[in-house]
């Protein structure tokens, strides 16, 4: 009996032994064999510091938050979504040469006081797909990546030695697209927007721009609004706007030929812009000119003009146009503004003491209104469904209850974070 017992008994700790031992295993597999991933909130990010990433990395931005340098360490992705009302604003986002990625899906990207390179992945990818990016360097590159597509989105980048750069293709599919060199900077071949290779256009809107300050004709020489080594291609009725009539054009720049935008005067500074429309007859309107004597003295008169308006699941967009048709600014209108507008309306339009159900793949905050909406209906309960990062990630549902004790959820900024809120809280099942 005694050797039964024993035997049994070592039956049973062989196996535990077995079990810890292949879920060991199976834990190294998991860890060799996948790649690590974080999401980081701005409102928890250490202001004024270095931020270094050396894992696939999602930063959402749901709050305004002031760092140093974003370091990439190795080949991870960093993403960049949020809300379009708050803003990360760093020095510089770079990385050590190997082949990293950043993707900007949404929220407002400010690289200000760059003492290089502004955005530098040298070996590394850079996909804009959403949100707002302004990258300005007073000293070297304002964008710089062996690979740029940008499919939608606002981007407005500036630099002295060239403003959008890439070693290889730039891809344009969508969005408003500024790139400007501007000052003096003694380097041959600089431009609002680069390309080595191919720079192919097939939507949204782009602007380049270039100017040279200084006193050498050499480097004012090799200066242009736009310099492409390989081919330019322009498809789905894309075309060169300003100068109107113009078309790419082979230019010898430094050492090598390259395609270029000239005006009547050779000039390859003039600022080019790209977009879907027709062109302005020149002939017609220098006609006009000579039969109204006004036009030369015209004083432009801007005004705001919307010409997309946003819903709760795109953005809009409006003008800063004159009544000639000339524009100096544009701005996009925030989905999330329109979002928050509707639930702040079925709040206020509930029945009392009822239910208000909320459903969002895009954004996983709420602002100041919502609060304040509940604040003036504490008989209302607010169930919202999201995704864990916003626009992905894990469905998750949380219950914000009646009674104005749930007010102190949101933050002393005005904002709620909804995973914030289904930690504090516990989420729906």
């Amino acid at each position: 009996m005694r050797r039964f017992v024993s035997s049994k008994v070592t039956k049973i700790l062989l196996n535990i032994a077995l079990t810890i031992t292949l879920g060991v295993m199976l834990s190294l597999m998991l860890s060799f064999g996948s790649r690590a991933e974080q999401t980081l909130y701005t409102h928890e990010i250490p202001g004024g510091q270095n931020l270094a990433i050396d894992q696939d990395t999602t930063i959402v931005i749901d709050s305004d938050k002031t760092i140093g340098v974003i370091n990439i360490y190795g080949d991870p992705t960093l993403t960049i979504t949020g809300n379009d009302t708050n803003k990360l604003e760093c020095n510089r986002i770079q990385d050590d040469g190997f082949k990293s990625s950043l993707i900007i899906e949404g929220g407002r990207v400010n690289i200000v006081n760059a003492i290089g390179d502004a955005i530098q992945l040298s070996n590394g990818t850079v996909t804009i797909k959403g949100g707002y990016l302004s990258a300005d360097s007073q000293a070297q590159l304002g964008l710089y990546a062996t690979n740029i597509n940008i499919s939608g989105g606002e981007v407005k980048v500036k630099g002295k030695s060239s403003g959008i750069v890439s070693i290889n293709d730039i891809n344009i599919s969508g969005g408003k697209v500024y790139g400007e060199v501007f000052g003096d900077r003694d380097v041959a071949g600089r431009a609002g927007i680069l390309s080595g290779k191919d720079l192919i256009i097939s939507g949204g809107e782009v602007t380049a721009k270039a100017s040279y300050d200084g006193t050498s004709d050499f480097y004012r020489e090799k200066t242009a609004s736009i310099i492409c080594r390989g081919e330019p291609v322009l498809t789905g009725g894309m075309k060169i706007i300003q100068p109107a009539g113009k078309e790419f054009v082979i230019t010898h720049i430094d050492s090598y030929d390259c395609y270029s935008v000239k005006d009547d005067t050779g000039n390859k500074m003039i600022t080019v812009v790209i977009k879907k429309g027709e062109t302005t007859n020149s002939s017609q309107k220098n006609a006009s000119s000579k039969s109204n004597s006004t036009v030369n003295n015209h004083t432009h008169s801007f005004t705001w003009q919307v010409t997309k308006s946003p819903t709760s699941t795109s953005d809009g967009e409006e003008v800063h146009i004159c009544s000639c048709g000339e524009i100096d600014e544009w701005s996009i209108l925030p989905a999330i503004s329109v979002f928050e507008e509707e639930t702040i309306k079925l709040i206020k339009n509930a029945p009392a003491n009822s239910v208000v159900t909320v459903e969002t793949k895009l954004f996983n905050s709420f602002g100041i209104g919502v609060r304040d909406a509940l604040a003036a209906r504490p008989d209302v309960t607010l169930k919202v469904s999201f995704l864990s990062e916003g626009y992905k990630g894990q469905l998750l549902k949380v219950t914000i209850p009646a009674g104005k004790e749930s007010l102190s959820l949101w933050d002393e900024k005005g904002w709620l974070g909804l995973c914030r809120a289904g930690s504090t809280l516990g989420y729906d099942q």
